[in-house]
Order: C-alpha cells, then sequence, then structure tokens
C-alpha cells in the first residue's frame, strides 16, 4: 500500500500537477474574462511542498492587505482553493462584473459581486479538472474577506495543521492589462490528495 504520508513528488509528478493546474486556472481565467469582457493573462504556476507555517510567506508578505475568495474542494481529493487580490484589484473586478463606476469604497455589493466571480471562477475551474481526472470536485458556498494575509490565512492554516506538517500549494498568477489588475489563483491539497490527484494525472500525461 502506498505511503500517502510522503510529501516528496518526483520531477514528473511535480510538472504533471503544475499542467493539471494550470488547465484548471486556465478555465477559470477564461470565465473570468467573459464576466469582465477583456482579455486575462496567466504565468507559469509555481507549485511547492512545504510546511504549513510557511504558507504565508509563499502567498505574500503577512501583513499585506489583501481580499481573498475561498472555497473547500470536495469530493474524491479534498483541499482548498482561493483567489487573492491586492484591495484594489478586487474592487476593479467587482465593478467590471457589476458596471458600477465612481465608487471608491469596497462596500457589501463588492463582496458580493467578488463572491461570485469566485463562485464562477471556482465552478469552471472544477468542472474542467474533474473532466480531465475523471474524479469527482466539489465546491463549497464561498466567503470573502479583505484582511493582512497572516491574518486572513490562520485559521485555515490551522485546521490543515492539526492532520498534516506539510501540503501541497500551487499559484498561479494572473494579470488583466486593460484594467491593471492582478491575483493569484491558489490550490491547497494535503499529501493524501495530493498523491490521488498525481495517480490520476499520470495516465493522461505522458
Amino acid at each position: 500500500m502506498e505511503d500517502t504520508t510522503n510529501t516528496s513528488l518526483t520531477d514528473f509528478a511535480r510538472d504533471s500537477l503544475k499542467e493539471v493546474m494550470n488547465i484548471g486556472a486556465g478555465n477559470a481565467a477564461n470565465a473570468l474574462s467573459q464576466l469582465i469582457r477583456t482579455s486575462v493573462e496567466l504565468d507559469t504556476p509555481r507549485l511547492e511542498v512545504m510546511q504549513v507555517e510557511d504558507v504565508p510567506e509563499f502567498v505574500g508578505k503577512p501583513e499585506t492587505i489583501m481580499s481573498v475568495v475561498l472555497l473547500k474542494v470536495l469530493g474524491d481529493a479534498p483541499g482548498i482553493m482561493m483567489l487573492m487580490f491586492p484591495k484594489d484589484s478586487a474592487m476593479k473586478i467587482a465593478h467590471g462584473v457589476t458596471g458600477r463606476t465612481g465608487q471608491n469604497v469596497f462596500d457589501d455589493i463588492d463582496r458580493a459581486s467578488l463572491r461570485e466571480v469566485g463562485n464562477v471562477l471556482a465552478g469552471s475551474c472544477l468542472t474542467a479538472l474533474s473532466n480531465f481526472l475523471k474524479m469527482s470536485f466539489i465546491q463549497s458556498v464561498p466567503n470573502a474577506a479583505t484582511d493582512m494575509v497572516g491574518a486572513l490565512l490562520s485559521g485555515i492554516l490551522a485546521d490543515i495543521g492539526k492532520a498534516n506538517e506539510k501540503i501541497m500549494i500551487c499559484e498561479v498568477h494572473f494579470k488583466i492589462p486593460i484594467l491593471t489588475v492582478e491575483g493569484g489563483i491558489f490550490f491547497i491539497f494535503d499529501p493524501q490528495s495530493t498523491h490521488k490527484i498525481v495517480r490520476a494525472t499520470q495516465q493522461y500525461i505522458q
């Protein structure tokens, strides 16, 4: 029986994971492009296996104010999906969806719009992963918040850290040049879920 507590990844497994996460992020970016009616550019994925306490430094400086949409991923390989934006980028995306202009305060309408953006992007992303990997991925209701990165992640990481010392985290950074907007799509999986995805991925990527 495979030891799913082993968090090491071969180069092939790492490249395979990057490829499959890129497929999911690409579909999310296409959905975002349709919502705001302009092009979205993706960077090459960053993927690491790391100690849970090191995640805030990977995501960004812990004291930086960011807006986050968080969803739990349920199903065959449970995990977490996050959309993270600088506050001004989050406001531009929310206003791009609603068509609001002249607003300089990030209010409840903007937060609701951002949650809906997260819902649509996660649905598009996880549907693509389900179809590609032949696995079941189900998204939770999204939560949206704006705070320091360290504070935003503390509760999430505390729950993960109860059962795991290390996790796999992948970021796909994106840009929307015409709006001067940037952000990141993050995937976090524990060792058990990571190995399930690796096994499924290797059936399709040769």
